[in-house]
């Protein structure tokens, strides 16, 4: 049985901190460089009261920490709204996932990904699934863009390529196509029974798929388009019904000159280390040069519900 986990959410308070510290220092310099001049104008104007040792060494100095004290504030203040509104959609979502009755259980689910130099990918994904109530009429899939609203989804296209149905039909439509959301739901015609297993497999494809430089991806992070200190990229499936095996992969670009490729784990914001242990103790992740192409791969037994599963890589600077 997979193991449900409860959405439990930790503010990442040093990060924030720290990020409005560095923030706060670009901001600074402009500051100086003002009160630079206008203590220029002041030894011209006011020359006698800078006679006396202490204004003189208190009028810079005062000035300058109580601006960066505001700044920090102020951006601190910023961060922690913006922080707070993640966490709450979130716990939301999450809270979703534990609440909603689960009708069927995936006996495997695998994701194949082949990524292009422009940001377009394509999609192979199969899945044999089991119904657990008296009856399963479709279910439903989505690529969504909670956290990281950049690249958008651009040129969505979907195909149904294989089903295993045999007392009836299995129906593709798209429910919904924006450049943050996507969802589609399979049909099956007359619904399948309790206990009776279907695969399917479906390919699909969009523009969009993920920030192909180093140099794009630090810009996105300053727009608040990626979150702070998510200097990577990555190809993720989260667990929302009963999985007993899931498989993701991907194949990077030729000449393709990432770094660190590895792996991660989440619930919600928060990394979950002791699934990251138990997928290293099983070797679960791989690594592999295809000729001048990277591909990584996840293969987890019993992966958890809740749990985001992340391939990670960092892309090239640009040339």
């Amino acid at each position: 049985m997979n193991q449900v986990i409860q959405p439990k959410i930790k503010w990442t308070w040093y990060k924030i901190l720290f990020d409005s510290f560095k923030k706060s220092v670009r901001s600074l310099f402009f500051i100086i460089s003002i009160l630079f001049g206008g203590f220029l104008g002041y030894l011209i104007i006011f020359g006698e009261w800078l006679k006396t040792v202490p204004f003189r060494f208190l009028i810079i100095p005062i000035p300058i920490v109580i601006i960066w004290f505001i700044l920090i504030i102020k951006d601190l203040a910023e961060q922690l709204v913006k922080e707070k509104e993640k966490v709450e959609n979130l716990n939301e979502q999450l809270v979703t996932v534990v609440k909603e009755p689960i009708l069927y259980r995936r006996k495997i689910a695998k994701w194949e990904r082949k990524l292009s130099s422009d940001g377009h990918i394509i999609v192979n994904c199969t899945f044999e699934i089991q119904v657990l109530a008296d009856e399963l009429s479709s279910v439903t899939h989505r690529i969504s863009r909670t956290f990281r609203k950049s690249p958008q989804i651009t040129d969505f296209d979907i195909h149904l390529t294989h089903h295993s149905y045999e007392r009836g039909e299995v129906g593709l439509n798209v429910l919904q196509k924006s450049p943050t959301l996507v969802s589609w739901m399979l049909n099956f015609i007359p619904p399948v029974h309790l206990n009776e297993s279907v695969t399917y497999s479906v390919v699909y494809s969009y523009g969009g798929a993920h920030l192909m430089s180093y140099e794009e991806l630090l810009h996105q992070i300053q727009e608040g388009n990626v979150p702070q200190g998510e200097e990577y990229e990555t190809a993720e499936v989260r667990i929302v019904v009963p999985t007993d095996r899931l498989i993701s992969s991907i194949l990077l670009p030729e000449d393709f000159l990432v770094t660190q490729l590895s792996f991660d784990v989440r619930i919600g914001l928060s990394r979950h280390n002791d699934e990251i242990a138990r997928l290293r103790k099983t070797d679960s992740f791989i690594v592999e040069k295809k000729g001048t192409q990277w591909f990584i791969e996840l293969d987890v037994d019993q992966p958890k519900i809740g749990l985001t599963y992340q391939l990670t890589w960092i892309p090239p600077r640009k040339k």
